[in-house]
């Protein structure tokens, strides 16, 4: 699809932003960042525009995709496009937004021209020299890895499809493995080991799920045993602690797991599948570095951010906090 060329609505065929976003919790659905990073592009936009400020709290009408895509930048005026593109911490926002939109709408030009972009965002912040490294590099991290979860595993057509060689250049090894010292020889220092770690790991996964979905698209089957995939390599089956990625599989669906270095979750088995807690990096709760990815996962997210709780009264439940994510249950 031409990038140039007006997109219009019969583009779309399986896009679909009629559904509201009933019973998110009021303290997140204030932010609309917040709300991208959880939910996606296409919750911001049943409620209009991403760049208006306070969509996600009035009764604005949905825009669809085809018409967030034609809208140009220059024209939105608002104060919260304003804001984001003078505050250098979330100027990542903008960009990646434009990126899963294109995406959804098949448009592989525009999508690499905005992940692009965002890399770019990316690695400034991983700036050794950068004064917002400890504050903006993991939020940016996350919000394209979380954003690469959602298309990775959109099975819809008109999607564009994402290939573990495209997880490798927009997330090269370089990044995943930046550090601030400042951070790690300060008070925090285990957390920020914690999400380093986690995003390592969780970085091999997006290698290896695109991979997944790139057999299941080439076969029409899931793969037996992450051996049977192709142009993996050895070091991407395994997580930062060079232990191998857990894989099982029921249905159409599939899901990766490690258990980290404290190993607080020993182990998927006997354990329901489908029951992981859809979050990376340092949470409130039981220390774990254990982390989890699936087919599943955009749906877990999803329930977690509308109901407040996934995989309730379990050692993996997963609960929205005021401030934060509170994994475990707690006496």
């Amino acid at each position: 699809m031409s990038a140039s060329k007006p997109v219009t609505a019969s583009s779309f065929p399986e896009y679909d932003n009629s559904a509201p976003a009933s019973g998110m919790p009021i303290h997140y659905a204030q932010s609309n960042k917040g709300v991208f990073n959880a939910l996606g592009v296409e919750a911001l936009l049943r409620h209009g525009n991403p760049f208006e400020e306070g969509v996600m709290t009035n009764s604005a009408s949905a825009m669809p995709v085809d018409k967030f895509l034609t809208v140009p930048f220059e024209e939105l005026k608002s104060s919260m496009t304003e804001a984001v593109l003078k505050e250098a911490a979330n100027s990542i926002y903008l960009p990646l937004v434009q990126a899963e939109a294109a995406a959804l709408a098949g448009d592989r030009e525009l999508f690499s021209r905005n992940i692009e972009i965002a890399g770019t965002i990316l690695k400034w912040s991983a700036d050794e020299k950068s004064i917002c490294l400890s504050t903006a590099f993991w939020p940016n991290l996350l919000s394209i890895e979380y954003l690469l979860t959602r298309i990775i595993c959109d099975r819809r057509t008109t999607t564009i499809k994402v290939s573990a060689e495209d997880v490798r250049r927009i997330l090269p090894e370089s990044i995943t493995l930046a550090r601030s010292v400042r951070t790690f020889n300060g008070p925090l220092e285990v957390g920020a080991e914690v999400s380093h770690n986690l995003s390592m790991t969780f970085r091999n996964m997006l290698v290896v799920g695109a991979a997944i979905e790139e057999h299941l698209r080439k076969t029409g089957k899931l793969p037996g045993k992450l051996g049977e995939l192709s142009g993996i390599s050895e070091k991407e089956l395994l997580d930062v602690y060079d232990a191998p990625l857990e894989y099982r599989t029921k249905g159409p669906d599939w899901e990766l797991f490690s258990p980290g270095f404290w190993k607080y979750d020993k182990s998927l088995d006997g354990v329901d599948f489908g029951l992981g807690v859809p979050v990376i990096g340092t949470i409130s709760g039981p220390r774990t570095d254990s982390v989890w990815f699936s087919s599943l996962y955009h749906k877990k997210r999803t329930e977690l951010f509308e109901k407040g709780i996934v995989n309730e009264g379990t050692k993996f439940q997963c609960k929205l906090a005021p401030s934060t994510i509170v994994r475990g249950v707690r006496d």
